[in-house]
């Protein structure tokens, strides 16, 4: 089992399969979107995203692990959530995951954070559940959206 702890890197999603399945708190997922492609969004409606990189904040207490095991599986899910719908499509995948253990949700305040430097944010995605503009966001290079998960979880930090 990993030991996790506020880490200003990122995780490869490969050593995060190992992850205890009660983790809690929040995370940003990295992902790497090689070409163009259309995901419909549920009642958000359908957009195209152009390639690049996109980083998605999301949190689970008492359940992260299992959430974050479903994002970085090599499987087709059942879209549940916004992100398994993007996930889905072959040509998306988690190239990194940034962790912040907290019995709090941090999800919100991660990405308020992220949107502060990406490139645009995906409106009314990933954020059905709050008032958030969003919880998807957009870099074109891939060192601004790892600039911008270190920040966020620097200073959003967790529960030491």
């Amino acid at each position: 089992m990993l030991k996790f702890k506020v880490n200003l890197g990122l995780y490869d999603p490969k050593k995060v399969k190992k992850i205890s399945r009660d983790f809690s708190g929040g995370y940003l997922l990295l992902i790497r979107l090689s070409k163009a492609v259309k995901v419909k969004f549920g009642s958000v409606g359908t957009r195209l995203l152009e390639p690049g990189y996109y980083v998605y904040a999301g949190s689970a207490i008492g359940k992260a692990g299992w959430r974050l095991l479903r994002h970085i599986g090599p499987f087709r899910r059942r879209p549940h959530w916004h992100i398994d719908r993007l996930l889905n499509k072959r040509v998306a995948k988690v190239v990194a995951i940034g962790i912040l253990p907290s019995m709090r949700r941090t999800e919100c305040a991660l990405s308020r954070m992220v949107s502060l430097m990406a490139n645009y944010s995906l409106a009314g995605v990933g954020s059905t559940d709050c008032d958030c503009p969003s919880h998807l966001h957009y870099f074109k290079k891939r060192s601004d959206a790892v600039t911008a998960i270190k920040k966020a979880i620097e200073k959003v930090g967790g529960d030491h």
